[in-house]
């Protein structure tokens, strides 16, 4: 058993998915505070309790794929996966969506 699954974090992050992608559909997206008090756009979803802190890149492949409003991507399937990306630092890790 990979330790990590013992223990799942709040939010999704991109070790949690490593060479697989996983499918969830979304239930609710919102604002939330966190615990460092930023607040973020959230994505929770019917499947799990681990939601995801959705960032530009992610809310604008979902608006483009089911519309501006957050209320029309409640119900709609999407696709979580790893994949490289571009972050403050230089490359990293971060979550994406595909749109099945």
């Amino acid at each position: 058993m990979d330790i990590k699954q013992a223990f799942p974090g709040t939010y999704f992050k991109a070790a949690d998915f490593g060479d697989k992608e996983e499918m969830f559909v979304i239930a609710d997206g919102s604002m939330e505070t966190l615990a460092d008090g930023e607040k973020k756009f959230v994505l929770r979803f019917e499947e799990c309790q681990q939601a995801l802190i959705c960032n530009k890149t992610n809310a604008f492949a979902l608006a483009e794929a089911f519309g501006d409003e957050t209320e029309q991507w409640v119900g709609k399937t999407i696709i979580l996966y790893s994949a490289r990306v571009q972050g403050p630092g230089g490359l990293t890790n971060g979550v994406r969506i595909k749109i099945p």
